[in-house]
């Protein structure tokens, strides 16, 4: 599935670690769409948030703030990121068929639609979880808990232990699958966000 405003999360870590924002960092304000060419995006908030820092982006879900931020950064980016991130790939459940996802870039946008044949308007989309990306549910289940847990994946199972006919119990333990690409500093600002989303006065 597209996963819409809750990869937003994924594009503000990119945005820290890669210098293309700050903590303190503003863009054109929003006042209910972005105008990129000849089409305008809108803000899921038709009157808009006005000019906001990353940590309140996240907390008012702020689409105009995404737009710039994913535009600053590309396409590349955002899905170098993403496949830091654990997707775009299988996650490695212990269930039968799991899903890899979409993750999108140059070269897939090259494969699709030709050479040269778009736009940067497409990393507006991809920074807003919409577009072309597809997640899954236990995907994202990872990234989030890798937020909460500083930064460490551990890989998702369904089994807490195999128990054999002859009374043997073998538990399975947890196995770390990765680290998120992001600083202490940077999982601390989106934490910040996430807090605000259900406790801050515009969340």
């Amino acid at each position: 599935y597209p996963p819409g405003s809750i990869a937003k999360l994924l594009t503000v870590g990119a945005g820290l670690e890669e210098g293309a924002i700050d903590l303190n960092t503003t863009f054109r304000p929003c006042y209910g769409g972005y105008q990129f060419g000849t089409r305008f995006f809108r803000c899921w908030d038709k009157n808009g948030h006005g000019a906001l820092t990353a940590v309140h982006a996240i907390e008012a879900s702020c689409d105009v703030y995404m737009y710039q931020l994913g535009l600053k950064m590309g396409v590349d980016v955002l899905s170098r990121y993403m496949e830091q991130c654990g997707f775009g790939r299988p996650t490695g459940i212990d269930l039968p068929g799991e899903a890899s996802g979409l993750n999108p870039n140059s070269a897939y946008y090259n494969s699709r639609y030709g050479k040269n044949r778009w736009t940067k308007a497409l990393a507006l989309n991809n920074a807003i979880g919409q577009g072309e990306i597809l997640e899954t549910p236990v995907q994202l289940a990872q990234f989030y808990c890798g937020l909460a847990n500083h930064g460490i994946v551990y890989r998702p199972h369904l089994v807490k232990a195999i128990r054999y006919p002859g009374g043997n119990t073998v538990p399975i333990t947890p196995q770390v699958s990765f680290k998120l690409p992001f600083s202490e500093t940077t999982l601390a600002a989106l934490n910040e966000g996430l807090r605000l989303v259900v406790e801050g006065d515009r969340g």
